[in-house]
């Protein structure tokens, strides 16, 4: 089974930050990536599951861009860190 690459997961959190600092929002979503961007991961290592692999890590990786302190929604309960 592949899996992202370094540079992948770099990108990938660039975009996470850049997307916190604009919007006030987790890029938590493959839905909330653009496009272009999006293309940019995949010709980097095409394998079969990246779609599934680049939205687990956004949404696996979502408290990476949070402030410090910052309240998170985690599905069931507002966690504070």
């Amino acid at each position: 089974m592949r899996g992202l690459t370094q540079e992948q997961k770099d990108f990938l959190d660039n975009e996470m930050t850049a997307y916190r600092k604009r919007t006030g929002n987790h890029l938590n979503s493959i839905s909330k990536l653009d496009s272009v961007k999006y293309d940019l991961v995949v010709n980097m290592n095409v394998f079969e599951t990246i779609y599934q692999e680049v939205n687990m890590y956004l949404w696996d990786n979502t408290q990476k861009s949070t402030p410090k302190g910052a309240r998170l929604y985690s599905g069931l309960t507002v966690v504070e860190e």
